[in-house]
């Protein structure tokens, strides 16, 4: 790729990727920060990769910053500062949004099952760009889909008002 159509490619790509990081470390300032990062690298290594490959190799940039950040903050409880300051008294029984619920749901997800729900839900890739990003053959990234949402649906209930919730219970995960 050209130094020159990197900008382009950055206008083009900075929200996708913004928002996969956001899924992995559910903090925006670290989210923010990782993606300066990642487009450094990226930049940095311009001249070697091809533009075919490019949206898969800036994913897996991505992908792979976002878990050395968690293996560098993993000893810590890490919430966003409106976590703490919009918490309900009673958490419990607060009233839930699906996609809250579901949000909750695929956070309970393994990292692996979590990275193939958001990049197949939210990215619309494909099963050969997903396989690109997560270094896994098409065949194993269905397989983990597959696994994925029978968690997904096992840990979503809907209550008697037709709501969906969380199950408590950790059974179904």
């Amino acid at each position: 790729m050209s130094p020159h159509r990197f900008e382009i490619f950055l206008s083009e790509n900075r929200d996708r990727i913004y928002n996969y990081v956001l899924n992995m470390v559910a903090i925006k300032e670290d989210a923010q920060d990782i993606v300066q990062n990642v487009f450094l690298a990226f930049y940095q290594n311009i001249e070697r990769i091809d533009e075919k490959s490019a949206l898969a190799y800036l994913f897996k940039i991505a992908r792979n910053k976002s878990i050395s950040w968690h293996r560098k903050h993993k000893r810590f409880i890490l919430k966003p500062l409106e976590y703490f300051t919009t918490m309900p008294d009673n958490y419990a029984s607060a009233p839930q949004s699906g996609l809250s619920v579901l949000q909750a749901a695929i956070s309970r997800l393994s990292r692996q099952q979590s990275m193939a729900i958001h990049l197949k839900y939210f990215e619309q890739l494909s099963y050969k760009e997903m396989g690109q990003i997560m270094g896994l053959s098409e065949k194993s990234v269905d397989s983990i889909l597959v696994r994925a949402k029978k968690k997904l649906r096992a840990n979503i209930v809907l209550n008697p008002e037709g709501i969906p919730e969380l199950r408590t219970s950790r059974f179904g995960s």
